[in-house]
């Protein structure tokens, strides 16, 4: 939503790093920002449609196949797998049952400076299995939880949770 792209428009730095469950325009926004974007989907064509963009050569896409149950398992086995020794700034969840699968990893995964995404974060009805306003709960962290809503997006919202305020 545009009070969120706004925010992290100001935050972002070009030496950040992201982990993004979910390619589309928000790949191209952190392509375009910041150092290293890995970005994971269930779509190729999505992944086709993004690669195509010219100029976004520090990112880098996973397919993962599968239906709406073991394409989270087969992310979540590819990301502690490849990934397990790397922290990220960024780690945008826009996958609806990714977000269970990948919540208990979390922590382990974020850099001392830190943002989650928590793309269509109240988007209920589109994803049930995920819909959490208690998401950050009983992680061992300390964070801001900032929250931007706008009716007319799909989802209705973004919430982000961050190391530190992010100016609005």
């Amino acid at each position: 939503v545009p009070g969120a792209i706004h925010a992290l428009d100001k935050w972002l730095t070009k030496d950040d790093v992201v982990l993004e469950f979910g390619c589309g325009g928000s790949t191209l926004f952190f392509a375009d920002r910041c150092k290293e974007v890995i970005t994971i989907d269930t779509r190729q064509e999505w992944i086709d449609k993004v690669n195509r963009h010219k100029g976004i050569d520090n990112v880098t896409f996973h397919c993962i196949p599968g239906d709406d149950i073991q394409a989270p398992v087969n992310a979540n086995e590819l990301v502690l797998d490849l990934y397990k020794d790397r922290h990220f700034n960024v780690i945008v969840l826009d996958w609806g049952l990714q977000r269970d699968f990948f919540r208990p990893h979390i922590v382990q995964f974020l850099a001392n400076r830190f943002a989650v995404i928590l793309d269509n974060y109240s988007g209920d009805a589109l994803f049930p299995s995920y819909f959490d306003k208690d998401f950050w709960e009983g992680l061992p962290l300390d964070a801001y939880c900032q929250t931007y809503n706008d009716g007319h997006w799909y989802g209705q919202g973004t919430r982000i949770y961050s190391s530190e305020y992010l100016a609005d």
